[in-house]
Order: structure tokens, then sequence, then C-alpha cells
């Protein structure tokens, strides 16, 4: 009989152990409540700031963002060769040409959860002020939980197409600001 009740503790207590188990260290994470949305800036005005020595341009963001969602910020000023708009991920350097004037310039931005700042650095003491044929794209999307622990994220951030794609984004709904 004694041996029968430790053989029923044991076969218990295992499958107490195995219903316990969760899967936690499952690298896909999906985002229900966050809905992707782009807003588009064009031919802005920007502000010099003589404390950093840069321009700037910055927004609101209404509604302010949630745990959960992060901001990336895409710059357009080229074309490709097939007539296609080129964007580049922000920071970044790029080149600008106005008035018959090449600029290299940086370009950076910062995001907090009511507004966002985008600084450009440039490599003389006088730029122009508004940026005409520079657009910017300003991303909401779904933070990534598994890239902060240590797993690669589900798409090269850097690629803005593959960033479209991933995040269903129907670019006809782009907000122009």
């Amino acid at each position: 009989m004694k041996k029968f009740f430790y053989l029923i503790a044991i076969v218990l207590s295992s499958g107490f152990l195995f219903t316990a188990c969760t899967n936690d260290d499952d690298p896909v994470y999906v985002d229900h409540d966050t809905v992707s949305t782009v807003y588009e800036y064009r031919n802005k005005n920007f502000n010099y700031d003589s404390v950093n020595g840069s321009y700037y341009f910055y927004d609101i963001i209404d509604p302010v963002l949630h745990e959960g969602e992060m901001v990336l910020i895409y710059m357009s000023s080229a074309w490709d060769t097939s007539g296609n708009k080129t964007w580049v991920l922000l920071p970044n350097e790029f080149y600008y040409y106005y008035g018959g004037n090449m600029y290299n310039l940086y370009a950076n931005f910062e995001f907090f959860s009511d507004e966002f700042r985008i600084d450009v650095y440039p490599n003389v003491s006088s730029l122009p002020s508004q940026f005409v044929g520079v657009t910017f794209r300003v991303m909401i999307i779904p933070a990534n939980i598994t890239y902060l622990r240590g797993y690669a994220p589900p798409v090269d951030y850097r690629d803005y197409n593959a960033v479209v794609k991933y995040f269903k984004i129907d670019e006809s709904k782009i907000i122009q600001k």
C-alpha cells in the first residue's frame, strides 16, 4: 500500500510540474492593440538651435504613445532610377542640394510619449531654414518586445518597404501634416 501511495504522489506531482510550464521564451510577440500610423511632413521650416548648432523641427504626437509603441523616422530627398522615392532611416548622414549648393548634413531624432524632434546638423554655418523637397515620414509602430530580450528584430528597420509590408501599413492612409 505504501508503494502505491508513493507512486500516486509521484504521478500527481509530475503532472502539476508539466501543467505549470509556460512558453515565455517564444520569440514571437504580437501586439494586438497598436495600429501602425504614419505621418508625413513636407517642406517644413526648421528653427535654429544656437546651443547645439542644429536646425530642429518638432511636433506633438496625438494621441500620446503608450507603452509598447515606438517611433521610426524616415527621410527622403531623392528618387531612385525608376522614379520611386528612396527612404533612409534616421539617424543618418545625407546630402542636400539647394540653391546650387550641396550640403553634407547629419539628421537625428528623439521622441517622447507626447512629441518628437528632428535635429539636422549642418557642416556649414548657415543653411536654409526650409528643407524644400525633403519629406519626413514619422511611423508609430508596435515596439518589438522580443528585441528587448535579445532576439533579432522581425524586420530590418532600415528598409522602409520591408517595414511597411511587415506592419501592413496602407500608404494611401498616410496622414499629411
